[in-house]
């Protein structure tokens, strides 16, 4: 189809008028919509800024007021590189005991993402952020704030007066005996009701089961957890505390199944790291040296993760994501697939074995060795017995001795003295004779040829 001779297409035409013009005929550009579609609320490549939780939790008159209360506050406290600690949270808290707004100014790390700090404020110390200015940030303590000491007053009084007003119920009927005993013209209970119940609770649907809380609990025993991580939960295990020097420690055994190549190829490597990008952090470290507390717990972790991923702690000083690398590359004989200045990404190998399988596998080698050892001592024992006699016989023969040879050379061998070498040379100069008289006689018969 051929647009027409004065450009764009016919009235007739498929694409017709809606291409350049709405359907009422009104020019629009390119990146404008219809009202239709504006209240349809089709996506658009524009993107509107969200509410906030302050904004559609509080009132607007009271939202006014916080923000004047802000603009009135000099005070601000600082954030530093190391992010929202535990620290940080119970000095605001501090705080809202005598003032219902914190101003924070965020510096470092932190305040290269203010959204992602906004989330971590409202997440760890309860309140709202009601407003929010480049690294400038002011927290509200919520409508629903109480003072620790109120709190714990109140606790108190609820509880003596549930206390004065909570009294034993004695019922003063007694039931008689013969109501007990089951009659004989009551008919036994029948049991379709019961099998009602269980198809109901076979047809019901099984509880979700949400990933946060597979890894917490995976994570539960493996140590204590870093308080002051910035990110989302589950929280990961604080590496610093576990313990530098394991004694007796020794790298997991590990065997590799039969046809199986040790290395990872291209398309396995790169699933695993995609797979690694979406997933918490298991542990957070910030020391280079003594490990091995780290590695025991990395391989508690892969017999139910085949991936162990570690945060490194930022504003650590002397501390080097190489060197961690290739030390837990030694303690642990996992496969390093990544590392960056936030991450280290380990892989359990292919020839990784759990606890168990290993302590299987190391009792048979051991069970295998004994068993040679016995098998040696009963071979030295019964070839004690069969030794051999080491008496030397009184008349030997001699045959292979030197005296034989000496006899055998003075009967048959030659004897080098002066007559022998006399006759040696002469035989030598005869033969030199009969070679020049043979050359001689080469020559004469070609020059004869030529004449």
């Amino acid at each position: 189809m051929l647009p027409n001779t004065r450009g764009g297409f016919s009235k007739e035409s498929p694409l017709g008028m809606e291409t350049e013009f709405g359907s009422d005929g009104e020019i629009m550009f390119p990146w404008e919509k219809r009202k239709d579609e504006q209240e349809e609320g089709k996506w658009t490549a524009r993107v509107d800024n969200k509410a906030s939780l302050a904004e559609l939790t509080l009132p607007e008159s009271e939202l006014r007021r916080l923000r004047n209360l802000t603009f009135r506050t000099k005070s601000k406290m600082r954030i530093k590189g190391a992010g929202v600690t535990q620290e940080v949270v119970d000095t605001i808290h501090e705080k809202w005991k005598t003032m219902e707004i914190v101003r924070l100014k965020v510096e470092g790390a932190p305040a290269l993402n203010m959204k992602r700090m906004h989330e971590i404020l409202e997440r760890k110390t309860g309140g709202l952020v009601i407003w929010r200015s480049g690294t400038s940030i002011s927290l509200y303590r919520g409508v629903s704030y109480e003072v620790p000491s109120v709190h714990l007053n109140k606790q108190i009084y609820k509880r003596n007066e549930m206390s004065t007003y909570s009294s034993p119920l004695v019922s003063d009927k007694t039931e008689d005996p013969s109501d007990l005993v089951p009659h004989k013209d009551v008919a036994p209970p029948q049991t379709n009701f019961e099998t009602a119940t269980e198809e109901h609770k076979n047809t019901e649907p099984l509880p979700e089961i949400k990933y946060e809380d597979e890894v917490d609990k995976l994570l539960e025993g493996l140590g204590p957890r870093y308080a002051d991580w910035p990110g989302c939960d589950p929280l990961p295990v604080d590496a610093d505390l576990l313990p530098g020097i394991v004694p007796g420690y020794q790298p997991p055994f590990r065997v590799l199944p039969y046809g199986v190549r040790s290395s990872l190829g291209v398309k396995e490597a790169t699933s695993l790291r995609r797979l690694a990008r979406v997933l918490p952090p298991h542990f957070a470290l910030g020391r280079s040296r003594q490990l091995q507390g780290l590695a025991v717990a990395m391989t508690k972790l892969w017999e139910k993760s085949s991936i162990a991923k570690i945060a490194l702690k930022r504003g650590v000083q002397l501390a080097t994501s190489e060197r961690m690398a290739e030390d837990l590359k030694k303690l642990t004989g996992g496969i390093l697939l990544s590392r960056n200045k936030d991450f280290l990404v380990f892989y359990r190998g292919k020839n990784f074995l759990s606890a168990d399988v290993a302590e299987a596998l190391l009792e048979r080698e051991r069970f295998a060795k004994s068993l040679q050892d016995v098998e040696e001592q009963a071979r030295l024992r019964v070839s004690a017995l069969f030794a051999q006699s080491t008496e030397v016989a009184e008349q030997s023969g001699a045959s292979g001795t030197l005296g034989e040879t000496l006899d055998a050379d003075a009967r048959w061998g030659k004897r080098l003295d002066d007559h022998h070498k006399e006759k040696v040379l002469k035989e030598a100069e005869i033969l030199r004779h009969a070679n020049l008289v043979r050359k001689l006689e080469k020559n004469l018969a070609f020059v004869s040829s030529l004449n």
